[in-house]
């Protein structure tokens, strides 16, 4: 064979170990947006992937320690700090969700003006029996998982504390909700820090903890009057 026959095209050889030369002409038709789309689609269902393995992992977690609760009682107390930590990981969590999605408007209403909104609404007159405007807003927040005056993500323990507030009568749901979030969120914060054995943040967040409760009791005692 002659050396023309073999200058005549491409080696096979080369062309697997650079496929790029075969695919490049199909890659320069697809834009920039579209491929910058098809990541986005990409990493919008591996997060939704995380999030059910997510919700599957706790759910399995939940059944297992409700097995060894039965069996042997006296792991309570262990059982409730794994779970008083599994509730503060969703909510931390949760938190830097809504920072991360929130819109200028969404700012401007969790940094004062949805609070000042969700005061006034308390303040209207109405709505049925013991229960006011405000209370069927708080019903609407634990049913649909956002906080209606921020917009923001709730998570299961945050709609329960909104459900909490909105089904007890003659108490305003606002304060009760506040006061239950300061109470969740100092009392998750005292039991991660003594289990990490911080004594300085245990002191502190347990001090906060129990004056939320005194202020709590007294909201309580004075709608009852």
């Amino acid at each position: 064979m002659d050396d023309s026959s073999k200058e005549a095209g491409p080696n096979s050889a080369d062309l697997i170990s650079d496929p790029t030369q075969i695919l490049q002409p199909e890659l320069s038709k697809v834009s920039k947006e579209d491929r910058n789309k098809a990541e986005g689609q990409t990493f919008e269902s591996f997060r939704v992937d995380r999030t059910e393995q997510a919700r599957k992992a706790e759910a399995e977690e939940l059944i297992e320690a409700a097995k060894k609760l039965h069996r042997n009682p006296l792991l309570a107390p262990e059982i409730a700090k794994r779970a008083i930590l599994l509730s503060r990981q969703r909510r931390l969590a949760t938190e830097e969700a809504n920072r991360q999605e929130r819109n200028w408007i969404q700012r401007r209403f969790s940094s004062g003006v949805g609070r000042v909104l969700a005061t006034g609404v308390e303040m209207i007159p109405g709505g049925l029996g013991p229960w006011g405007l405000g209370d069927f807003f708080t019903l609407g927040s634990a049913v649909f998982g956002r906080d209606w005056s921020t917009g923001d993500r709730l998570d299961k323990t945050g709609r329960l504390i909104s459900l909490a507030a909105a089904i007890i009568p003659v108490v305003p749901a606002r304060p009760f909700v506040a006061l239950a979030n300061k109470i969740r969120r100092h009392g998750e914060d005292a039991v991660h820090a003594a289990h990490t054995r911080n004594q300085t943040d245990l002191a502190q967040n347990t001090k906060d903890a129990h004056g939320a409760l005194k202020d709590m009791g007294r909201l309580l005692k004075r709608k009852k009057r």
